[in-house]
């Protein structure tokens, strides 16, 4: 219990250092149970594969620095930002398929690539990146693998939410389920074009 003294105190510092502002459900209204999302922009998917890429990186990045392999420092390190971009814009409400996904989307803007091809190139980078930073991390530990696999597994599977996402025309699929029964609805779609085209 906190004496009057300390909360007059309290009650007198700056209005962004208060006790109302540090109240761990100061976002909720100090009701959690009945505002869990006041706003509703919480992007639940995004913000739980993008930690998940922090921890992957995080670990990967600590792994490295006990044996002193400089890459898997940097990539951990890159994969720790890369999900806290994605953690940071999911509570706000906006897309983010990764840096590596990015760079890709824009590298191939400006050709004349479909768009299905180049949504399956970007995907293939991703994956493509599982296999170089595991060549060059060969000396690290097992649970340095694990957090290395975690964070590039958790980039595939944001990029195929925003496949999804973009297959189903809206800003967020309701369930992990909904992602990958979209995503196998767009293979579908690629498999029907593709015999198209053929006759």
């Amino acid at each position: 219990m906190v004496s009057s003294i300390m909360a007059t105190k309290l009650n007198r510092l700056p209005v962004f250092l208060g006790t109302t502002n540090c109240h761990l459900y100061h976002y909720a209204g100090n009701n959690p149970v009945r505002y869990v999302d006041p706003d509703g922009r919480l992007l639940k998917d995004q913000f739980i594969s993008s930690g998940i890429e922090m921890i992957g990186g995080a670990t990967e990045a600590c792994a490295g620095s006990y044996i002193g392999n400089v890459f898997s420092i940097l990539h951990g390190m890159y994969n720790f930002i890369d999900g806290l971009i994605g953690v940071v814009l999911s509570i706000d409400d906006e897309r983010w398929d990764g840096t590596t996904s990015m760079i890709t989307r824009f590298v191939l803007k400006n050709t004349n690539i479909p768009t299905e091809v180049k949504d399956m190139i970007v995907l293939s980078v991703e994956c493509l990146d599982i296999f170089i930073s595991d060549i060059y991390s060969s000396n690290l530990s097992d649970v340095g693998k694990m957090g290395q696999l975690t964070g590039n597994l958790a980039k595939i599977w944001n990029s195929m939410n925003e496949i999804a996402c973009n297959y189903a025309e809206v800003s967020s699929l309701g369930s992990n389920l909904e992602v990958v029964q979209n995503f196998i609805l767009y293979m579908q779609s690629l498999k029907s074009i593709e015999i198209d085209n053929d006759e």
